[in-house]
């Protein structure tokens, strides 16, 4: 753009705001798919960066946290309830033995 404001600068007299303005209009027309282009290319690369370090970022806190659950000891584990489930298995057999049919399909 820089030789266009040059020769646009040399322009004087009669009809000169005219010919400044095809002079610049041409060069910008020149110049806009290059430009925009360009531009785009760039933020693409800044956001490709950008999303890369958000990706690394979440996967550093997420190994972190990973880790720290791993390593840390529970204090409190689940208790074993198969016997107790086992029980009620038992007790619902009793029961839709002597009960009607449609009334354990309920239950």
């Amino acid at each position: 753009m820089r030789p266009c404001y040059k020769e646009a600068a040399d322009i004087s007299g009669n009809g000169a705001m005219i010919i400044l303005q095809k002079r610049l209009q041409q060069g910008i027309g020149s110049f806009k798919d290059t430009m925009f282009q360009k531009a785009k290319e760039e933020m693409l690369e800044l956001f490709k960066n950008l999303k890369e370090k958000i990706e690394e970022n979440l996967r550093s806190k997420l190994d972190q946290s990973m880790q720290q659950v791993l390593l840390t000891k529970r204090s409190t584990s689940l208790p074993d309830v198969t016997e107790e489930y086992n029980k009620m298995k038992e007790y619902r057999e009793r029961h839709c033995k002597n009960a009607k049919a449609n009334a354990c399909d309920r239950v």
